[in-house]
């Protein structure tokens, strides 16, 4: 079984949602494999599978476009060797209708995509976009919001925590770190304060 592991995160809230949705889809797929697949349960995988390369390729890819991503083009030519493989499967379903044989095949190349594509092609993009794009840092308390810190990469924001709220580094680490997953939190020994990070406008 799979799991959505710290290795896998992009650290783009968005992009590491959608990976936790195929991450549960793989377990269901290879769960399918042991068993006689239902047509409807192999359709719903697979009909998942069609929107999710839909909108999750082209989130990605505008992410890409609007950050200057260097390696865009071998990026999206991954995403469209994925989608040939997934019409091959698609049209075998049509043909033999839902099997054993085809639901591992599916597993396999959903597996495969997760161990190869997200591990390595998508982290590292999440790198780079950390390092490229900028945001802005909130703080609400007692009802009133406060733009805390601007335009500014997530390098940057575990030294200005610890400066700013006197905390130790490696506690401003943990807070910066639940930021940039997405998590409006309290200063790391702060209960009246939120913090929310907010990206910028891509232009």
């Amino acid at each position: 079984m799979f799991q959505f592991t710290d290795d896998l995160k992009t650290n783009i809230q968005h992009i590491d949602s959608q990976h936790r949705e195929l991450v549960k889809m793989v377990n269901h797929t290879a769960a399918l494999g042991t068993s006689n697949p239902s047509k409807e349960e192999m359709k719903k995988c697979l009909d998942f599978l069609g929107e999710y390369v839909v909108k999750h390729f082209g989130d990605e890819e505008a992410l890409q476009m609007a950050s200057a991503y260097p390696y865009y083009d071998h990026h999206k030519h991954i995403h469209d060797s994925f989608i040939k493989s997934f019409k091959a499967l698609y049209a075998d379903f049509e043909v033999t209708g839902p099997t054993s044989k085809l639901a591992y095949a599916l597993s396999y190349t959903v597996s495969d995509w997760l161990i190869s594509h997200i591990g390595g092609e998508d982290v590292k993009f999440g790198k780079y976009f950390a390092n490229v794009m900028r945001y802005d840092l909130y703080e609400f308390r007692a009802g009133r919001e406060t733009l805390l810190l601007s335009s500014f990469r997530t390098s940057e924001l575990p030294l200005f925590l610890s400066v700013h709220y006197g905390i130790p580094i490696e506690h401003a680490t943990e807070t910066a770190e639940q930021l940039a997953e997405g998590e409006d939190c309290p200063p790391y020994g702060y209960k009246s304060r939120t913090l929310s990070l907010r990206l910028r406008e891509l232009a």
